[in-house]
């Protein structure tokens, strides 16, 4: 019998007062070989579960979750493979995939569910698995009343630390409120808008109360050379956390994906709530931006040092990208200033992709927001009106909903082995000293700097006319609807 489902060894209730669905979590537990390593990481699931029903948070919901966590444990390691850490498997039947995590199996994980979403339609330009993948997350997603208002929340069972369990990201919350928001308009059904403005509901709490908001203000105290901290002030300039249960780790790239996963909402629906949080959010960002820049190169948050390289490549494709969509010229420059960086170490430009993809996303959900009636992005094209192509016809589409849009895209090409980048700050380099991520360093030949290579300077040449085309652009439309800044 696992130890901690026993009273008086935990503090647990014996099988007979536990909820069907974790009492057959304990069974499984028990069943397994003992010594073995399915064991251990089964017992690791169940001591999850149990915490969470002791903190009076079990539900259908988390009973889903745990149950495919160990079906998939179960199943894995039936092959006689060792997992490797963050490795995918999908359960037969299933959509979305369940990740491998040391120690803790398989795990059902929100963030790597939307970002496998982000290959489905960005790269393979694959709708109707995009709506499926959707659709069989909004079943995970909790409905709470929470200060008088219903909130929808994508737990995390799992941690990089021990508990508390579940926490919530500003990833999940934002890119699922935006990705929801776009398989309904995919055909996936008015169930899905429903949940995806439950999701942007988390946006007003702050982490204490199940959201992902927290309110800073006051002066920045630095900690030694790279670090810094900024008080919560109530009333202070929002700022959504990618970790719940560790709201003092500012993460850069987390906080701007749910920024982006807000303006793909709020451009969808028209909602003024969320755009008054996609505006605050985008004000704030452009407030501490340069916080985060050391001068030559970013940081991964305020606590944990520089990014790695494939982060620091996230941040300049999330700069434009926001700079681009919303009108703020501060983002579009300092995406720029962060691109010189690579280019300084001897490193390829990383301009050329996020223009493409700024392109993809703009005219994406452009095409989709005709759909639901009315457009908060058309402002957001000028400047971008070439590159990808959109077509769309009418079709049954993939889902339920009639006269659903059916895209024919033209896929954004795969970069080697960065096929699932756009989501990886789930994955964490450097928090709490998992891994620390190393400064670049610049190239050198003898006593200089090498010189970087022709190639680079055109590529770094041609990427400089695009921002500042870019930059005059927003600055035209900014002077034609001074009003209109935001989505």
């Amino acid at each position: 019998m696992l130890a901690c489902s026993s009273r008086g060894r935990g503090g647990g209730a014996p099988d007979s007062e536990l909820p069907p669905e974790l009492a057959e979590i304990v069974r499984e537990v028990d069943s397994a070989p003992r010594g073995s390593r399915l064991r251990e990481e089964l017992e690791r699931i169940a001591e999850r579960a149990l915490s969470v029903y002791r903190s009076s948070l079990w539900s259908d919901a988390s009973a889903r979750a745990f149950r495919v966590s160990v079906e998939a444990t179960e199943l894995f390691f039936e092959s006689g493979r060792e997992p490797e850490l963050f490795e995918r498997f999908f359960l037969p039947g299933h959509s979305i995939p369940m990740v491998y995590l040391s120690g803790q199996g398989f795990n059902f994980h929100p963030i790597n569910a939307l970002n496998y979403a982000t290959e489905l339609i960005e790269y393979e330009g694959d709708e109707e698995s995009f709506v499926r993948v959707m659709e069989e997350l909004s079943e995970y997603v909790e409905v709470r009343s929470i200060d008088g208002r219903r909130v929808g929340l994508l737990p995390h069972y799992f941690s990089w630390v021990r508990g508390p369990y579940p926490w919530y990201s500003s990833i999940s919350q934002g890119l699922g409120a935006g990705y929801m928001a776009m398989a309904s308009r995919l055909g996936g059904g008015e169930d899905l808008m429903e949940t995806a403005e439950l999701l942007v509901e988390a946006f007003f709490l702050p982490p204490e109360r199940g959201g992902v908001r927290v309110e800073l203000g006051g002066p920045v105290s630095l900690i030694g050379g790279r670090s810094f901290t900024l008080e919560r002030v109530e009333g202070g300039r929002p700022f959504y956390v990618e970790y719940s249960d560790a709201p003092d780790d500012l993460v850069l790239n987390g906080f701007m994906l749910s920024l982006k996963g807000l303006w793909i909402y709020s451009s969808l629906t028209g909602d003024e709530r969320a755009s008054s949080l996609l505006e605050d959010g985008l004000t704030t960002l452009e407030d501490i931006v340069e916080l985060y820049d050391t001068g030559d190169w970013s940081l991964y948050s305020n606590l944990h040092g520089p990014a790695t390289e494939r982060y620091h490549r996230l941040h300049v494709r999330l700069l434009y990208f926001l700079g681009a969509a919303c009108h703020r010229e501060r983002l579009v420059e300092e995406a720029l200033e962060w691109d010189g960086y690579l280019v300084a170490s001897g490193r390829d430009s990383e301009i050329p992709r996020a223009v493409e993809q700024a392109r993809f996303w703009t005219q994406l959900i452009s095409e989709l927001s005709r759909v639901g009636g009315g457009s908060h992005v058309e402002d957001s094209r000028r400047g971008e009106e070439e590159g990808t192509r959109l077509e769309s016809s009418r079709s049954p589409g993939p889902g339920s909903g009639p006269g659903a849009l059916r895209l024919h895209t033209v896929r954004l090409p795969l970069p080697p082995g960065d096929k699932d980048d756009v989501l990886r700050p789930g994955y964490r380099e450097g928090r709490h000293g998992l891994q620390e991520a190393r400064r670049p360093r610049l190239r050198r030949q003898g006593q200089g700097v090498r010189e970087v290579d022709r190639k680079r300077i055109s590529v770094q040449r041609r990427s400089a006319d695009i921002g500042r085309l870019l930059v005059q652009s927003l600055r035209l439309a900014r002077r034609d609807a001074p009003d209109n800044r935001g989505v």
